[in-house]
Formats: C-alpha cells, sequence, structure tokens
C-alpha cells in the first residue's frame, strides 16, 4: 500500500504540471499522502508484530560427543551396536562365576562314569586295611579288584599268585538296581578264586531278590546311599581325598572298557543312541546309553 500511495503522488506531480489537469491534481493530493501514511503505518505494525528467530547460547567446548573420529573412538559400521554418549551410565560388565566344585551326594555318585566308581571303590576298601589290585581297562575275569590282607605282598605278586588274595569285588555304576544274576555271579567267582570276602558295589541299589540271595550266601552288597554314608563319616581329609579319586579328568564321560580311551556320544540314526570309543575305527567298542545319558 505504501508504493501505491507513493506512485499516486507521483502521478499528481506529473499532472500538476500541465495547466489543463491541474485542478484535478489538486483534488488527487489529499489522497495521496493519506494513502501513503496507510501504507507506512501498516508497515511498521507487521514488522512490531514479524516472528524473530530464537538465540541459541553457545554449547561449551567438550558437551557435545565429537563425530568425527579420534584414534580411541572408531567408525560406526552397518549394523554395530551403537555405544553409549559420554558421560552415559553404563551397566558393569557381569562377571560368570566358575563352577563350583562337586560335593558328596547321591547325585554325584550317579553321574561319575564307571573307571572313577571302580577307583572310589578300590579307595574305599584300602581305608578298610587291605592292599589291592585292579586294571583301568581290558579283560579281567569278572573280578574289578583284588583285596589282599595289607601285610602281605600279594599285591605285587597277584598277577601270578591270584590264591593270595582275600578277597575280589565287583562294581556296578548302574543307574538301575542290580538284579539276582550279577549277584550269582559273584557267588561263583567267590568260590572259583576261594577267597573268604566278596563284595558287590551298585550305585543304584538291588532288587529284593539279588539282596536275598546275597544274604544267604554270605557276600556283601553295598548300595549307594551306604557308600555316600561310609564317606561322609570320614574325617574332612578323606573325603576330599576321595572325592578326589572319584572327579580325576574327564569324570562324567565313560571310559572304553577295552582300550581306555574315552568315549563320546553317538547318535544311532533310527536306533538309540549309544557311546562309541573316540579311537573308532581302531577300537569299535560301544556301550548301551541309559535313559540318563549314562552307560551301561
Amino acid at each position: 500500500m505504501l508504493l501505491a500511495g507513493g506512485a499516486m503522488l507521483l502521478g499528481v506531480l506529473v499532472l500538476g504540471s500541465n495547466p489543463l489537469f491541474q485542478p484535478a491534481a489538486a483534488a488527487l493530493t489529499p489522497l495521496g499522502w493519506l494513502v501513503v501514511a496507510v501504507g507506512a503505518g501498516l508497515r511498521g505494525f507487521a514488522e512490531l508484530h514479524a516472528e524473530r528467530p530464537s538465540v541459541v547460547p553457545a554449547m561449551p567446548v567438550g558437551a557435545v560427543e565429537p563425530i568425527l573420529r579420534s584414534p580411541d573412538r572408531p567408525e560406526a559400521t552397518a549394523g554395530a551396536r551403537h555405544e553409549p554418549a559420554t558421560g552415559a551410565r553404563r551397566e558393569p560388565a557381569r562377571s560368570v562365576a566358575p563352577d563350583m566344585e562337586p560335593a558328596w551326594s547321591m547325585d554325584l555318585l550317579r553321574r561319575i562314569e564307571w573307571r572313577r566308581f571302580e577307583a572310589l571303590c578300590e579307595a574305599l576298601v584300602q581305608l578298610d586295611g587291605y592292599s589291592t589290585r585292579s586294571q583301568a581297562y581290558g579283560a579281567d575275569g569278572g573280578v574289578d579288584v583284588w583285596l589282599y590282607p595289607a601285610s602281605s605282598q600279594g599285591a605285587a605278586e597277584s598277577a601270578s599268585e591270584p590264591r593270595l588274595a582275600a578277597g575280589i569285588v565287583q562294581c556296578k555304576s548302574w543307574g538301575k538296581p542290580v538284579g539276582e544274576p550279577p549277584v550269582r555271579e559273584l557267588l561263583g567267582l567267590k568260590t572259583a578264586h576261594r577267597v573268604s570276602l566278596a563284595i558287590l558295589f551298585s550305585v543304584g541299589g538291588f532288587t529284593d531278590g539279588a539282596l536275598r540271595f546275597g544274604q544267604a550266601q554270605g557276600l556283601l552288597l553295598v548300595d549307594g546311599g551306604q557308600v555316600l554314608s561310609r564317606i561322609l563319616a570320614s574325617p574332612r581329609e578323606t573325603q576330599l581325598r576321595l572325592l578326589a579319586v572319584a572327579i580325576e579328568g574327564d569324570y562324567q564321560r565313560p571310559t572304553c572298557v577295552r582300550c581306555g580311551s574315552k568315549m563320546v556320544l553317538r547318535s544311532g540314526g533310527d536306533r538309540a543312541d549309544f557311546w562309541g570309543c573316540e579311537r573308532y575305527p581302531l577300537c569299535r567298542h560301544k556301550l548301551h546309553r541309559s535313559s540318563d545319558g549314562q552307560a551301561s
């Protein structure tokens, strides 16, 4: 509007220079100044209420995390997890607690493999004053541990003089109760070797028929609960020594009866999984895998 008023005044000046149009120019001059005045007022009002940009105070140096990569700040890559901004609270890393050392329990007795259970039983009869002889693997004629009087040299001579033995031991780390047939087998070995003592250790206990037969024939049948009670009744130092025997090495993976190597769990395809010797095909021995994962 301010421009329109100015244009009108310019036109009035042009018309006033001509005598013919002087009366019309005189009449339009006040209107031109009115338009200029109104236009100037409207512009001032508009400038007074116009939106002004907000002023943002400068951030202090160091208050913003640097974007440029520094030697200790690698460039971000696609898919990488963004680290918290400088000054953000970070949760401390959670350390994984190491596995606690196994303690004596029935669960531990069930988990140790057959060779470690035999070694444990051998250590137990040694506490009762016997010298012993055993073999880690291979055919043993049905005797897991030979017993000799502690004062004799039988343990050293037993390979050629089994007649010096005072007793025999069999060990079953089965998760199920031992039935009557293995007990009858033990009686046959006792008779054949003419020993006075025959012991059968069984983690899973015995059936009623096996217990009746064993008691009638003077055989000593020791179940897992009795083994544990015998251990826990011993001094603390003895308990720890027996524990070291039981959990030596890879104590939960079965040992190959034939060659002494460790066994690995293999898939049976359409049949049940089984434990096979890790030296396959040099050794093809297998052990049945029971429902609880143990070898039997």
